[in-house]
């Protein structure tokens, strides 16, 4: 709300989402450095790292990968195109190191979908797709 007060201290929590070949731990210190560097003069600031989580790429001529793309076209009755667009989920590289599998990312939300915000929505044609696409996939797996 407004108050007629300056205040005492403020803070930020930043998330930021890496491409292949970023490695976090160098991000998270550039960051520190920048930001330490760029602060102004009597402002203490003090930089918190918390969690992180490398990025992915799923391989796209891997026949799982192969299998998702025809499960989805199947599920959705149109052709998929990749188009590097995804989350950040920091457990799928782990895993994907750990088990050595392929994992798939399928999401069926929608670009105004305000996902993981209050009012998140999901359209429900794409809700019974999403449901055909899995079927599919079994077979195709």
């Amino acid at each position: 709300g407004s108050k007629t007060i300056v205040p005492s201290g403020a803070f930020a929590k930043l998330s930021m989402r890496l491409v292949p070949n970023q490695d976090p731990k160098k991000i998270l210190d550039a960051l520190e450095e920048h930001v330490m560097k760029n602060a102004p003069a009597g402002v203490d600031v003090v930089v918190e790292k918390g969690h992180f989580g490398y990025p992915f790429l799923a391989p796209i001529e891997d026949p799982h990968v192969e299998a998702g793309r025809k499960a989805m076209e199947k599920g959705f009755g149109a052709k998929v195109f990749f188009i590097r667009d995804g989350a950040s989920i920091p457990i799928v590289t782990s895993l994907q190191k750990k088990l050595g599998a392929t994992c798939l990312l399928m999401g069926i939300d929608v670009p105004d979908g305000r996902i993981h915000a209050p009012n998140e929505k999901m359209v429900m044609a794409n809700f019974h797709g999403g449901m055909e696409m899995i079927a599919y996939l079994l077979e195709e797996l």
